[in-house]
């Protein structure tokens, strides 16, 4: 488990990852409304806290290796941004985003890519 304090049930986990909080971290946040959100780190992470890519990644090498699985080379990111950037390349929703685009656009920008005018946000901001 992974999480950002102890409460009830991370008092049952068998192993607890620290995990950095929003402002810990650099990534990106996709939701129901299909908005991707561009987030930067604000505050350097706590104690041993770590972003959850970094915990993921760093669980995927581990099971690669106990299971004698050639892949763990294939969670060697350095960056969020490596990892989005692979999504957009496998991902045809995503295809035409880069990490860096949602802050190009205040912050956010829709999917599918609102820029090439084949979507509306579900929800548009009332004016």
């Amino acid at each position: 488990m992974r999480d950002i304090f102890i409460h009830s049930t991370a008092l049952l986990a068998d192993v607890i990852r620290p995990a950095a909080s929003f402002a810990e971290k650099d990534g990106t946040f996709t939701n129901s409304e299909r908005r991707v959100q561009r987030v930067r780190q604000a505050i350097p992470p706590v104690g041993d806290s770590r972003p959850d890519w970094d915990i993921v990644c760093d669980l995927a090498r581990r099971t690669c290796r106990r299971l004698g699985l050639p892949w763990a080379s294939r969670f060697a990111y350095g960056h969020p941004s490596e990892i989005f950037d692979e999504m957009a390349r496998l991902t045809p929703i995503l295809s035409g985003i880069s990490y860096q685009r949602p802050a190009d656009r205040h912050g956010s920008l829709y999917l599918p890519d609102a820029h090439r005018g084949n979507i509306h946000p579900l929800y548009p901001p009332e004016r």
